[in-house]
């Protein structure tokens, strides 16, 4: 689920960024439909444990031989990248505090939590706020 703070200067700058499609099935469907509920069961639950086992997980455990700067840096690079290029830059820096509270609680746990927050956070406010989000 994208971060939306970069989308309005991007916007202004000439270059719209387009919501994320479970973003807009979330708005599209209504919190009444069976499209809205299996977006949050995907984006709240599902994609969270997915992508820190991946990222977090996987990923950045075979590289923290190389140190935490590179593990750190190529997880979250690729977290941003995964999402879009054009939210790469605010989803990777998301993904370096996912990082962070890897290493800081020393579990993936942490991050899923926080991940499942993010992504419950902006569906709620695209839904309650559909214009701020351009669907």
């Amino acid at each position: 689920i994208e971060t939306r703070g970069s989308a309005r200067p991007c916007g202004q700058l000439g270059h719209p960024i387009e919501p994320q499609v479970t973003v807009r099935l979330a708005v599209s469907g209504g919190p009444t439909s069976l499209t809205f509920w299996t977006v949050v069961l995907s984006a709240v639950v599902v994609a969270p444990i997915a992508e820190e086992l991946m990222f977090r997980g996987y990923l950045a455990g075979a590289l923290h031989r190389h140190g935490h700067g590179i593990a750190c840096l190529v997880s979250s690079a690729l977290f941003g990248l995964l999402h879009g290029l054009d939210i790469a830059l605010p989803l990777g820096l998301l993904g370096a505090f996912f990082y962070w509270l890897r290493v800081r609680f020393d579990g993936l746990a942490a991050p899923m939590i926080a991940h499942a927050c993010h992504n419950g956070v902006t569906i709620l406010l695209a839904v309650a706020t559909p214009d701020t989000f351009g669907v």
